[in-house]
């Protein structure tokens, strides 16, 4: 804020804007400002921006779109007529509870952080179930169940989202211990008999890193087992083959990402509490 108004004054003059103590800024208007137009890190595209609303209104002030003592008010719905359309949107994709198999991520990206949805979804619907047997109902007065001498189905994994090497190799070790977890703890075959596709929206931004086996885990869990995650919630950690939680970058950045966003609970790993506690409160 006290950036965004500095570099007002200086653009005014540059502007040749001498009534500028006239313009008002709502304060929402500088939260959009700040939130989706200029999130990269340091203060160059907020300068930039600053300096075409200045001059945006040295222009219509001269096209006579204004009074001389009329009190211009920039607010958060009138932003776009001085700076165009947003360069970011919002990343939310669900406001109501996500559907089993949706989990949200935490990543860093050179904007700073951002949240990363990521979905699963059984994709194989036929009628033989997972131990190979079906039902066979006969045309006769007499109905007759065979059993079938199929063998056990083995599940797939289909993978989309523009993903680099070490995220895929994420989603392998992800994958095989949920499938650990299914079978040891809750007498559960779904994601070994089950075709599955997990898919990262956003395919034109790559993505990369392994600190999101932890939210990848998490979502086929939550689709073999049917339960859905709170939508306020969002995690990140990567983990190890044996289900080990290890530390990750990027805390305060992905810290930010989710407060702008507007989630409030959030999962690290237990070893990244000195990164967090370093983070002011406000």
């Amino acid at each position: 804020y006290l950036f965004f108004f500095s570099s007002r004054r200086r653009h005014t003059r540059c502007s040749g804007v001498s009534w500028a103590r006239r313009c008002v800024q709502e304060t929402a208007a500088i939260e959009k400002l700040l939130n989706s137009y200029a999130r990269e890190p340091g203060v160059r595209s907020l300068e930039k921006l600053t300096k075409r609303i200045c001059e945006k209104i040295g222009l219509k002030y001269l096209r006579e779109e204004y009074k001389e003592n009329e009190e211009i008010r920039i607010t958060k719905d009138n932003l776009h007529e001085f700076i165009g359309l947003p360069r970011f949107d919002e990343k939310k994709m669900y406001d109501t509870i996500p559907p089993p198999g949706i989990i949200i991520g935490l990543a860093y990206n050179a904007y700073g952080g951002n949240i990363l949805y990521i979905e699963t979804m059984k994709t194989n619907f036929d009628s033989v179930d997972a131990t190979g047997k079906a039902t066979i109902i006969q045309t006769n007065q007499q109905s007759q169940h065979v059993t079938t001498t199929t063998p056990i189905r083995k599940g797939s994994l289909k993978l989309t989202g523009s993903l680099g090497d070490v995220m895929q190799e994420s989603i392998q070790i992800a994958y095989t211990y949920a499938k650990y977890i299914c079978s040891q703890f809750f007498n559960n075959d779904f994601l070994e008999t089950s075709d599955l596709h997990i898919h990262f929206p956003d395919g034109a931004s790559k993505k990369d890193g392994p600190s999101a086996g932890v939210a990848i885990t998490s979502s086929l869990l939550s689709l073999a087992l049917n339960v859905q995650m709170e939508k306020e919630w969002a995690m990140t950690g990567e983990i190890s083959l044996t289900g080990k939680v290890l530390k990750i970058g990027g805390v305060k950045e992905k810290m930010l990402a989710a407060k702008r966003e507007g989630i409030t609970n959030l999962i690290f790993p237990i070893s990244n509490r000195v990164d967090i506690e370093e983070i002011p409160e406000k």
